[in-house]
């Protein structure tokens, strides 16, 4: 069996960082084991913004997040192996391992890290009657079918739950000319932070049913529409051909099924969603981080890693006021006016004051969008944020632009498409 001082199973953002953490506080022999065939979890999927925020101080998307950690750990030792898949976790260490490449092993280290993620919670756990025809997917299979597979998934869709993926999706799907029917949330507000309620729902003029639920599916070999019924017990049909639900995630902890009921080994710490549930990624690499470098300074004999994870800190999603807005530079999502003598209140911070003054002036924001490319998806941005006015100039021009493979992360493709001051650049590498 081959030992090492930790092993992270799952090579996530959460993971990942827990794997730089324990480095950067000493530990040299560290495993990241990942199942799939490259590092980042899901945030390859994920081509919006919002990224690295906290972290890095930009607006990444999640494929130049997933690069930059990944980067991050190249320039160390730590040990990563992909297409890995852990299957068990015994006693005093002992990881099982099915590698692709290398079979079964055995492995053990001093401590190991469950940093493996969340799964979603899919339509079959709801309380919805009907039939089950074609066209209902969770959140994160339609980001995937759309933005890695360059799917049509239906053209007119409805929302069940109105969460940050929930949001980002409806967005997605009005940037590729096919705006949801509606969201339907079932609590009395919003979910989700107020950035994304603000810049993804109401920007696109997308409905937000609050107080409501999907309670029946129609159609045969294809959804055909779903039953909506109201906090008064009104219930109303909404045609569509695509029910997409964001109605939360659950911790991916199966490997800790044989401790349940017992107080977790010495060596074993659940990390990240696998853990409990986080709003935002970079507090999930944050707690992560600082569990790889406790992790490291008690195997040199240290204290023993503290195992609460910090608590989410953004507020609710709070509605403006009369000559207020929301500032959607951070999650925190302040709610901005003018002050006395042209000065701005509310800001938390300098970004603040300067994007209410922008948005006096004209509305500006990030453009994000996926191009096919001799078959492979391609993921592309503009270098700065943009006139809402020019999304769709900008998107037809990148559509049009003859490409080829391999392109390189941040390489321009398309540049200052029509005098609009921007370029659109490669969010990661695409090989040939």
């Amino acid at each position: 069996m081959t030992a090492y001082e930790l092993i992270v199973v799952g090579g996530g953002p959460a993971g990942m960082a827990a794997a730089l953490g324990a480095w950067d506080a000493g530990a040299r022999r560290v495993l990241l084991l990942e199942q799939a065939g490259r590092l980042g979890g899901v945030l390859p999927q994920c081509v919006h913004t919002g990224f690295g925020l906290y972290e890095y101080g930009e607006e990444l998307t999640g494929p130049e997040y997933a690069a930059r950690q990944a980067a991050r750990l190249k320039r160390t030792g730590v040990e990563v192996r992909t297409n890995a898949a852990v299957l068990e976790l015994g006693a005093g260490g002992r990881v099982t391992v099915l590698s692709g490449t290398e079979g079964l092993m055995t492995l053990t280290a001093r401590a190991v890290v469950l940093a493996a993620g969340a799964r979603e919670r899919p339509a079959g756990a709801l309380p919805i009657t009907g039939t089950r025809p074609a066209g209902v997917f969770t959140a994160g299979q339609a980001q995937q079918l759309l933005n890695l597979g360059g799917y049509d998934i239906g053209r007119r869709a409805v929302i069940l739950g109105s969460g940050d993926i929930g949001m980002i999706v409806a967005r997605r799907l009005a940037l590729e000319g096919r705006p949801p029917v509606a969201v339907v949330e079932q609590a009395p507000r919003c979910g989700g932070l107020a950035r994304n309620r603000v810049q993804c729902l109401e920007e696109f003029g997308i409905p937000l049913l609050l107080s409501s639920t999907v309670t029946r599916l129609s159609g045969k070999a294809r959804l055909e529409g779903v039953w909506v019924r109201r906090e008064d017990g009104r219930a109303d049909f909404l045609p569509c051909d695509a029910l997409i639900t964001s109605v939360g995630l659950l911790p991916e902890d199966e490997l800790l099924l044989p401790f349940r009921g017992a107080e977790l080994p010495g060596w074993l710490f659940p990390c990240g969603n696998a853990r409990r549930i986080y709003d935002l990624v970079d507090r999930a690499a944050a707690d992560a981080a600082r569990l790889g470098r406790e992790i490291a300074r008690w195997l040199r004999g240290g204290p023993p890693p503290r195992r609460e994870a910090a608590e989410d800190s953004a507020p609710a999603a709070p509605g403006p006021g009369a000559g207020e807005l929301i500032c959607l530079c951070c999650p925190a999502g302040c709610l901005l006016s003018a002050g006395p003598e042209g000065g701005v209140t509310g800001a938390g911070c300098e970004k603040g004051e300067a994007f209410y003054r922008q948005e006096q002036v004209e509305r500006r924001r990030w453009l994000t969008l996926v191009v096919t490319v001799q078959g492979v998806r391609v993921p592309l941005r503009t270098t700065r944020p943009i006139p809402r006015a020019l999304f769709g100039p900008v998107a037809r021009a990148a559509r049009r632009a003859a490409l080829f493979l391999p392109l390189g992360a941040g390489q321009i493709v398309v540049a200052d498409p029509g005098d609009w001051g921007c370029d659109l650049a490669v969010q990661c590498d695409c090989p040939g």
